[in-house]
């Protein structure tokens, strides 16, 4: 305790001026990383808490999707775009089609170039007056839309070949 004291020390101590920082770190596997120990993905997750928190501002986020997989974007991005757009301005630049549809847009702008850095808004509406829009520019057309549709087949239905071949049962039934 004779230490503490010491009025030279006491001095010492109380100069000491920590500098102001910010250290984020991500659980990895049960192991905190610092944010530049993470991938682009880990970063994103990691950021976009902070960046889309209550504000009395609005937000403006150039492709928020990116480096994140379709499903963060669709159960968590989204559940907090939807939690937010009651209360704070969000604007999302997208080339998913995941923002402005489960997101549930209100203005969904769609931008023509006009020269190589210009760029002007061609049309503006809200989620289903610019559905033709979205499935063209986002999903990459009808035909790309279609595909991916009958691609995945029974699993947007169920899991299983039997599923579908019972709901072909029951709607033969009907």
């Amino acid at each position: 305790m004779s230490h503490l004291l010491d009025a030279a020390r006491l001095y010492e101590l109380e100069a000491i001026v920590p500098e102001d920082g910010l250290e984020i770190t991500m659980l990895v596997r049960g192991e905190a990383r610092p944010l530049g120990q993470l991938s682009k993905g880990q970063m994103a997750t990691a950021l976009l808490p902070l960046i889309l928190r209550e504000a009395d501002y609005p937000l403006l986020i150039d492709q928020p999707e990116d480096d994140l997989d379709n499903a963060f974007v669709s159960e968590k991005l989204i559940n907090r775009i939807q939690e937010l757009s009651s209360r704070r301005q969000l604007i999302f630049v997208t080339h998913n089609a995941n923002i402005p549809v489960l997101g549930d847009a209100k203005h969904v702008i769609v931008m023509e170039m006009d020269g190589p850095r210009k760029a002007r808004p061609a049309r503006v509406g809200d989620v289903d007056q610019m559905k033709g829009d979205i499935i063209r520019i986002l999903e990459g057309g009808r035909d790309a839309f279609r595909n991916r549709h009958d691609r995945y087949g029974a699993a947007l239905d169920g899991d299983s070949a039997a599923s579908r071949s019972s709901s072909t049962v029951r709607q033969g039934d009907v």
